[in-house]
């Protein structure tokens, strides 16, 4: 649970996200602005169209206008989007209002079954991702990237949906953000976000994508430029695959191509090198999922690649071969560390048994730390073939070793077959660390049971069938105290944070929606919690809110005594106000000590870290 692009923190059911580019970008943005449009009624009746840069063109493409993230200063690199993909510098992905299946992997697959979050949008290939191709007007360049986040003005806005299947009842293909700049009310306030962006006085702009900086760059623009008009396809809407688009079959700008004898793909956004080292100068960047030539044996974990007319080095740790194309696979050389006979054993944490040699390959088993493979014989750059508990597959050679680690690193948790509680939301992962990536999330007050080992403060845990990882503090072994599947909670009053939150008629998503309370409203806390819900009072209506987003106390400053504590769970943002719109200041490491200074507001507490004072996320600080 991690820092979502310099907004929002996700705890546990992941969270909507709002995104506010840096000040200076925000200058240049101010000479680019939209002329509003006028006469625009409330969003439940007619609207006036606003005047827009959007238009559909049909076949699931669309002229919008783009904004540029994580292009290396606006401090978005390290940090996690809402699918739980980690964000790296010149990384290739974009962002859309709304969720999708890649990019709300813990929503309910399907279209509004969530309301929290909006309709869902059902797209992902057989990768398991959905996919866009994105044509910069300026340019003409073409490029692919996948879903693998929220944003940027709306979290809630599935602009490219018929009207009828809109979170927002705004014509297909229009996004809310245009209609909110020209002051429309959305139920938030005129000319206000989903997530409490002021779009009418403060953007001056209305994106309807969010492309991240390797993205932009693959489409030969400039981050400076900060937005821009780009043509964007829903692949799923076109009927096409990413591998299909920008070349073959698809319709594409002048930069275009496809890679003459093409026998892999690249499994995330990946440097083109002059030599066969990280030290090795960029000769391109060759976009996620783009069709590339291996042309020889790997040297030190490294490909000669050759994509579209350039030709270097790429690492084969985010390679994906065609089947039976990869020339090391059967050499039995190997350039990387390690034997290729014999025993080794699983060091530094759990490691994932992968059914070909890169992380873009299939999860056969997780194999826990100490655990002792075979190898086979052969090896792929810095992949080894081995066998574990009958299983074949491939493991990274950097994570195995001749000698067995020591029992530091991992004790036998409780004995498996045993259950335990959560007391959180939390994220179900797919090893023992924040960096693993999220299967699922468990809600609060889940009963999960115990898998039988523990690392590196995680417990390997089954939970409706899916096994995987938890975070060993959001789990208690305490039952509730009636059979009946209800538990007795606080009293008193709490605050909805995090965003809106729907009040339902029972505890579970499944119940109907009675009201949807805002952002800090306070309610009153009835004693009763079920399912990861609380039994609450909002101005008269009483019904059953996700204890996740339920902060007991109220949201007026109070005192909270000083002394230090600590940040968990991942890195945190240290913000200039109470809030999550505040600007981010800096972003503390997880562990992070910081002292705090006696005021807590909104389920933000006010601290000291390294000299700088600033308002953090009161849950995340222990």
């Amino acid at each position: 649970m991690a820092v979502r692009r310099g907004t929002v923190r996700r705890h546990g059911a992941l969270i909507s996200s709002t995104r506010r580019l840096q000040a200076t970008l925000i200058a240049v943005f101010v000479t680019l602005t939209l002329l509003p449009g006028s006469g625009l009624a409330a969003p439940g009746g007619q609207t006036s169209q606003p005047d827009s840069s959007t238009v559909n063109l049909g076949g699931g493409a669309y002229q919008v206008v783009a904004s540029v993230f994580a292009e290396g200063t606006d401090g978005q690199a390290g940090t996690q989007a809402s699918s739980g993909h980690w964000i790296t510098t010149n990384d290739n992905l974009v962002a859309l209002p709304g969720c999708t299946e890649s990019s709300c992997p813990w929503v309910p697959t399907g279209t509004g079954t969530e309301g929290r979050y909006g309709p869902q949008t059902t797209c992902a290939e057989a990768d398991g991702l959905c996919w866009v191709k994105i044509v910069s007007n300026t340019t003409g360049k073409c490029t692919v990237a996948p879903v693998h986040d929220r944003g940027p003005l709306f979290v809630r806005d599935n602009w490219w949906a018929p009207q009828s299947q809109r979170e927002y009842n705004v014509p297909q293909g229009i996004p809310a953000a245009e209609y909110a700049r020209d002051g429309v009310d959305f139920g938030f306030g005129p000319g206000i976000s989903d997530v409490g962006n002021n779009i009418k006085d403060v953007y001056r702009y209305a994106a309807g994508i969010d492309i991240a900086g390797g993205t932009w760059k693959a489409l030969g623009l400039a981050t400076s430029t900060g937005i821009t008009t780009v043509t964007v396809t829903m692949l799923w809407q076109a009927g096409i695959t990413h591998d299909q688009a920008c070349g073959g079959s698809s319709s594409s700008g002048s930069g275009s191509g496809t890679t003459a004898g093409a026998n892999a793909a690249t499994t995330t956004g990946l440097n083109l090198r002059s030599t066969s080292s990280t030290s090795g100068s960029v000769v391109t960047l060759i976009p996620s999922g783009a069709r590339i030539k291996v042309t020889g044996q790997s040297v030190s974990g490294f490909y000669p690649v050759t994509y579209l007319s350039s030709s270097g080095w790429a690492s084969g740790d985010y390679i994906r071969f065609d089947s039976g194309a990869d020339p090391g696979a059967s050499s039995g050389s190997s350039s990387g560390s390690g034997s290729l006979s014999g025993s080794m054993y699983v060091i530094g944490g759990s490691l994932n048994l992968r059914s070909g040699a890169g992380t873009g390959y299939s999860v056969v088993t997780l194999m826990p730390n100490g655990a002792k493979v075979t190898l086979t014989g052969q090896s792929s750059g810095s992949w080894r073939a081995v066998t574990y508990n009958g299983m074949s597959g491939w493991a990274h050679a950097d994570y195995l070793s001749t000698s067995a680690p020591s029992s530091s690193g991992s004790t036998s948790g409780a004995s498996g077959g045993g259950t335990a509680r959560t007391t959180a939301g939390v994220n179900l992962r797919s090893g023992a660390g924040t960096s693993y990536g999220v299967l699922l999330v468990v809600p609060s007050g889940a009963s999960v049971t115990l898998a039988g080992s523990t690392s590196n403060g995680f417990t390997r845990v089954t939970y409706n069938g899916t096994t995987g990882w938890l975070s060993s503090t959001y789990l208690t072994t305490g039952s509730s105290s009636s059979s009946s599947g209800s538990s007795s909670s606080a009293t008193g009053t709490g605050t909805v944070i995090d965003g809106t939150l729907n009040l339902r008629s029972g505890p579970g998503t499944g119940y109907g929606v009675l009201v949807v309370m805002p952002d800090s409203a306070t309610v009153t806390l009835l004693g009763e919690s079920q399912n990861g819900f609380v039994k609450v009072t909002y101005k008269g209506t009483t019904g059953w809110a996700s204890s996740t987003y339920i902060r007991a106390g109220g949201s007026s400053s109070s005192s909270t005594g000083s002394g230090t504590a600590t940040v968990i769970d991942g890195s945190l943002n240290l913000r200039a106000t109470a809030s999550t719109s505040g600007q981010v200041l800096l972003v503390m490491p997880d562990g992070a000590r910081v002292t705090l200074l006696g005021e807590t507001q909104n389920g933000f507490t006010k601290v000291s870290y390294n000299g700088t004072t600033g308002w953090a996320y009161s849950i995340y600080l222990r």
